[in-house]
């Protein structure tokens, strides 16, 4: 016949190593058990997730939705504004100049 009080504290053993092996990694800062259980039951519904989309994106299902422009594209664009601001400054100083210039030709 089983001993039911030494199948209790059997059973009760690894519980209580557990207890005691999270308690210690709590205090080391490092994951516990549980924490380590729920990043791996979030990163499984996460790779489910992951292999729907594929799937609905393979079917045709899911229209795919406008990419949004490269941050090289936003820089070209910023910086572009100002090299054409400084052009059109340069053509009024330049128009000024040539047109005292030709004045002054007409008056000589």
């Amino acid at each position: 016949m089983l001993n039911v009080p030494s199948t209790s504290s059997t059973m009760a053993r690894p519980c209580f190593l557990t207890a005691m092996v999270d308690e210690v990694l709590g205090m080391l800062n490092m994951p516990t058990e549980q924490e380590i259980n729920t990043v791996q039951a979030r990163f499984q519904e996460l790779r489910r997730e992951l292999r729907t989309l594929r799937s609905e994106v393979e079917a045709g299902r899911v229209a795919r939705q406008p990419s949004k422009p490269s941050l090289k594209s936003a820089k070209r664009a910023q910086t572009a504004a100002p090299a054409a601001r400084k052009a059109a400054v340069k053509k009024k100083v330049a128009s000024r100049t040539s047109g005292a210039a030709g004045r002054r030709q007409k008056q000589s």
